[in-house]
């Protein structure tokens, strides 16, 4: 019996892209990480956070990351739900964003059967964290320095 999942890092000075092929039913679940100015970020963090305090403390921390990025996707097909493949791309993808010392924004948008409550829940599992209730959520290793790496199997 061959291996049938396949776990494939592309990374580079503009994106973070991380697959999981399962071959025995040809389907990719898939997270990608734009890498954008810190500009760009700022602006989008001051349309979503009403709460100054909170506001700077996340200026801050976008100033002493090196680089910041967009979590533009994070996709597993239904046929693929429910075996930790999500929580191994999504911390895969934290991992990386660690290394790099990239400072990650999210906007959740439910999809399916997912609602935003569930997909917040589900990120913030993971180290991110909610600034709002529409579902913007952020990541950064200098808010997340309790986290232990964690261990998944399938």
């Amino acid at each position: 019996k061959g291996k049938t999942m396949q776990l494939t890092k592309n990374i580079s000075d503009y994106s973070i892209s991380i697959s999981y092929l399962d071959t025995k039913i040809h389907k990719l679940a898939i997270s990608e990480v734009s890498i954008m100015p810190k500009e760009l970020i700022i602006s989008s963090l001051e349309e979503f956070i009403s709460n100054q305090k909170e506001l700077e403390k996340m200026m801050h921390i976008v100033d002493i990351s090196n680089s910041c990025g967009f979590y533009s996707r994070l996709n597993v097909p239904p046929q693929m739900r429910g075996k930790n493949i999500g929580s191994i791309i999504l911390d895969e993808t934290l991992k990386v964003c660690t290394e790099k010392n990239i400072f990650l924004f999210n906007t959740v948008n439910p999809y399916g059967d997912l609602n935003l409550e569930q997909l917040i829940g589900f990120y913030e599992k993971h180290g991110m964290k909610s600034i709002s209730e529409e579902g913007v959520l952020v990541f950064s290793s200098h808010l997340n320095t309790n986290l232990k790496p964690r261990k998944h199997k399938l």
